[in-house]
């Protein structure tokens, strides 16, 4: 159990509190360098903002409108595309920028953009900036009026504006950005120039190195890594040291001593655990819980054993019983073999061990045949009791002589008397005259027998039920006769055949009765109760029987 346990709850919990650490580790570390990252950026951003406004609050707006003016005269634009294109393959072969610079000297601005340029690196070099310009918006384009890094030749230098740069000939600022170029990585952005009416006539942009920054970046991200990771080592150590404790062994130990009671109660009684498992939490729930269903445990084996011993005791009696009242109702066939004028059979089958129907069958005399069957209230120990007591009281009576209705009234009286749990046998009681068949019969709330001349079908007889046996004193009962011809036969039974239930809770009900019997009418008794029987067995397959199942027949053969 021990290496399936650590191979499970241990290995499981280790690897979750591992994977679970990696991951905050991991996440930890990410929105460290993010909030971090972010926090330059916008200190930085801010920062080229300041300068921008400063810079821009500086500058002359007449001068600065009047560098504006120039970069539009027809004549420096055309010098100017002309140094753009020398730029391109690196040459001065139309001497443009020289032309710019003598341009500039004979329009009296030469030593505007030197004042200019000197008053933007001051302002650089003073706020640490790596680049600070002038520029102007035309369409698309951006125009160079002072760059303090580059020649005066750049003067009305145009380059197409960037995407992103979309919006700048409308307001003439740019929100500063951190990015990675041509010149490494810098902060950049730009702020308005505006004239005497407020309106927007250049910008000046921004750029502060980002360089030393990144590197430091890459030194806090490598710290706080380590950092993060060595302090969720010590988190995940905790966190399993806690598992190992709190969990894993309190529940390692629980599930041994569960196994060791197992083990040991299969032979004998062993006393609850006792552990020291206090972790006020479910774990310390399920080891009471656990010690309690082993004291359970140990009471129910205690008590199983003496109702196991008491079952037992019962079971025997019982099939004793069973057997007792096996041998009270005939069971020998044939029962008279010297008697070729009848054959007969009977049986009974108990819902219970011991049931509460009753047949028999006996001979007064040499010619008079009694026939009897009985159906008792109720099943099991008490209705054979009173089966046995009614079987008796009807033999007795039937042995002095009584007719069928003498006998019922007599029996019905005599059971009557003292029946405080009001139990009751219904009873058919027929004497035949063996020499003429003749039957003479009373029925005391029996069913209706079935009867089957030479060469007919079995029908039902209806004949008139009185009382049952045992209902209340001082009932009269009727006679009636019926004739059974050689080679008829007569059926008789209890209401476990009719009533017999399926699963789906429909009723075997006397026609299918009738249908087995007539499968072969002129079968032997014998036979005859076979086919009903297997007729019910088929009907009700699985389902279990909910009564005594009682049969008789007697076939008169000459």
């Amino acid at each position: 159990m021990s290496s399936k346990w650590k191979s499970t709850l241990g290995a499981k919990l280790t690897l979750l509190v591992i994977l679970s650490s990696i991951t905050l580790a991991f996440v930890a570390i990410a929105v460290s360098y993010q909030v971090h990252c972010n926090t330059e950026d916008k200190f930085y951003k801010e920062l080229v903002r300041t300068i921008g406004q400063t810079t821009a609050a500086q500058l002359n707006p007449a001068t600065v409108r009047t560098l504006v003016d120039a970069v539009n005269n027809p004549q420096l634009r055309e010098l100017a595309d002309k140094a753009n294109a020398d730029d391109d393959d690196e040459t001065d072969d139309n001497g443009a920028k020289t032309n710019i610079a003598k341009w500039l000297t004979d329009n009296d601005l030469l030593q505007t953009c030197l004042e200019l340029q000197v008053q933007l690196e001051t302002i650089r070099t003073n706020m640490e900036v790596e680049f600070l310009y002038l520029q102007t918006q035309r369409g698309d384009y951006s125009i160079v009026l002072v760059d303090p890094s580059e020649e005066l030749s750049t003067f009305g230098k145009a380059e197409k504006n960037e995407p992103e740069f979309k919006d700048v000939t409308r307001n003439m600022r740019v929100d500063a950005t951190v990015s990675n170029g041509e010149y490494g990585w810098l902060c950049s952005g730009y702020e308005v120039v505006k004239d005497d009416e407020d309106e927007p006539i250049a910008m000046v942009g921004v750029d502060i190195s980002m360089e030393d920054v990144m590197a430091q970046r890459h030194k806090f991200l490598g710290r706080i890594t380590i950092e993060i990771l060595a302090l969720m080592v010590v988190i995940a150590l905790g966190a399993l040291l806690y598992i190992r404790w709190k969990i894993s062994k309190p529940l390692y130990e629980l599930t041994r001593a569960t196994e060791d009671f197992m083990d040991d109660i299969k032979e004998t009684l062993k006393p609850p655990m006792e552990l020291s498992i206090r972790t006020g939490d479910e774990i310390e729930t399920l080891y009471e819980a656990i010690r309690q269903m082993e004291i359970d445990i140990n009471e129910y084996m205690v008590n199983l054993t003496t109702v196991t011993a008491e079952k037992e005791r019962i079971g025997t009696e019982l099939n004793v019983a069973t057997r007792i009242q096996a041998n009270m109702l005939p069971s020998i066939f044939p029962p008279f073999p010297e008697r070729d004028e009848f054959e007969i059979f009977a049986s009974m089958t108990p819902a219970k061990e011991v049931g509460g129907d009753l047949y028999d069958f006996f001979l007064l005399d040499a010619d008079h045949l009694a026939l009897v069957v009985g159906d008792v209230s109720g099943k099991g120990v008490p209705a054979a009791l009173f089966m046995v007591i009614a079987k008796t009281l009807l033999k007795n009576s039937a042995e002095h002589g009584h007719s069928p209705k003498d006998i019922l009234e007599r029996v019905n009286n005599q059971l009557c008397e003292n029946n405080k749990f009001n139990m009751f046998v219904s009873a058919w009681i027929g004497i035949m005259e063996i020499s003429t068949g003749k039957v003479t019969a009373a029925n005391a709330g029996h069913e209706y027998p079935a009867i089957q001349q030479p060469g007919g079908s079995f029908q039902l007889l209806r004949d008139k039920h009185g009382m049952v046996l045992g209902g209340m004193n001082n009932i009269r009962y009727h006679e009636y006769e019926l004739q059974l011809e050689a080679g008829g036969a007569l059926y008789l039974y209890t209401d476990g055949v009719p009533e017999a239930t399926n699963a789906a809770e429909k009723l075997f009900g006397t026609e299918r009765m009738l249908h087995q019997l007539n499968q072969n009418p002129d079968a032997a008794p014998e036979t005859l109760l076979t086919n009903v029987k297997k007729g019910i067995d088929d009907f009700v397959m699985d389902a279990p029987q909910f009564d005594d199942i009682t049969m008789l027949a007697i076939r008169r053969k000459r």
